[in-house]
């Protein structure tokens, strides 16, 4: 069966949601084109009507939340929603919270993926919106759902470089390479602010081994998180902390990009009612998601709380511009494209 995406949403540029625009109305929109393919399938296919759920069968997930309409269905042709794919990492949970546990749940086909395999998957056509590295924004123009993403204005306490030597002397750098952005900051900190070049390895996040293969390792994500910084090695930068020193400015990691037809207004403030959901239950989501990852509840609320940002607002949107720019920069030095900048090469 064919996709049907572009009789869902509509073909425009992407832009900030409108202020008036309200959430409860842009769900109820989408949902009744849903429903109109859905009935158009119906009379198409010959299929009974008498196979959909029942109101009182499907409830809100969360007490005293109001379902929306087909949101908590399971929506007979699962390739007609929009193709959203997140990163696994706790950092992404307030983004996507609402479309796993709240109203939004149902509207997107989710999938999760680690950031560079999110990337790919974009790019490639698999997904139409996912987390971006930052990165990729050198290589694609994607539209963007503006003022989210995952971005901190100092520590950010999950993108750790983990030195042996001392940072000038670093000459490899085993990097997890599951996040280009990360391996292009490394490696843009390192020159800028201690005049190395390292060759960087790509490696599996495996603390000990990598450090075995390299002056130096670069560990992000949860893997990070079940770090002690303080005693993880002799010389330890955090990341984010780095960049903020260096540019007094946030440094974004990823956003939500992709197909710009598809990022309508009406998708956008989806995923602004999903993290405002995340966001207002920051406490519901240690509580499911900590213990299972291995981090420690109060690491897991002082990182989700202090560390994460997840609303952009103009400083953010000027870090990223300038991290761009710097990668630009490394390319133009290297000669590679931007994606093939953070020089790679598998251990």
């Amino acid at each position: 069966m064919r996709r049907t995406t572009e009789s869902v949403t509509s073909r425009c540029h992407v832009h900030e949601p409108s202020v008036h625009l309200s959430t409860d109305a842009s769900r109820k929109r989408i949902c009744r084109q849903y429903w109109k393919n859905w009935s158009r399938n119906c009379r198409l296919h010959g299929l009974r009507q008498a196979g959909l759920p029942k109101w009182s069968d499907r409830q809100p997930s969360v007490p005293g939340r109001r379902a929306t309409p087909l949101l908590h269905w399971d929506l007979p042709y699962p390739e007609q929603r929009i193709r959203v794919c997140a990163v696994n990492f706790l950092n992404t949970s307030p983004l996507v919270w609402g479309m796993l546990h709240g109203a939004e749940r149902g509207v997107f086909d989710l999938s999760f993926r680690v950031p560079s395999a999110c990337a790919e998957e974009v790019s490639a056509g698999n997904a139409d919106i996912g987390i971006i590295p930052s990165i990729e924004l050198n290589r694609h123009e994607y539209g963007r759902v503006h003022g989210l993403g995952i971005a901190c204005r100092g520590a950010v306490r999950s993108i750790l470089l983990i030195s042996k030597t001392p940072f000038p002397k670093i000459a490899t750098l085993a990097a997890d390479t599951s996040s280009r952005t990360s391996v292009m900051l490394a490696q843009i900190i390192l020159a800028r602010r201690y005049g190395t070049k390292p060759r960087v390895i790509g490696h599996r996040p495996q603390f000990q081994q990598m450090l075995a293969a390299a002056d130096a390792a670069l560990i992000i994500g949860d893997p990070a998180l079940h770090l002690d910084p303080a005693t993880a090695g002799p010389h330890v930068l955090d990341l984010g902390a780095e960049w903020h020193d260096m540019t007094r400015l946030p440094m974004v990691f990823a956003i939500w990009a992709g197909t710009r037809s598809v990022i309508t207004p009406e998708v956008q403030s989806i995923f602004h009612a999903s993290y405002g959901f995340g966001r207002d239950h920051i406490e519901d989501i240690i509580r499911a998601e900590a213990d299972p990852r291995g981090i420690p509840r109060e690491l897991a609320r002082q990182y989700l709380r202090n560390h994460i940002v997840s609303e952009l607002g103009p400083a953010e949107y000027q870090g990223l511009e300038l991290f761009l720019e710097y990668a630009r920069s490394a390319t133009i030095i290297s000669g590679q494209d931007a994606g093939a900048a953070a020089g790679i090469r598998d251990a």
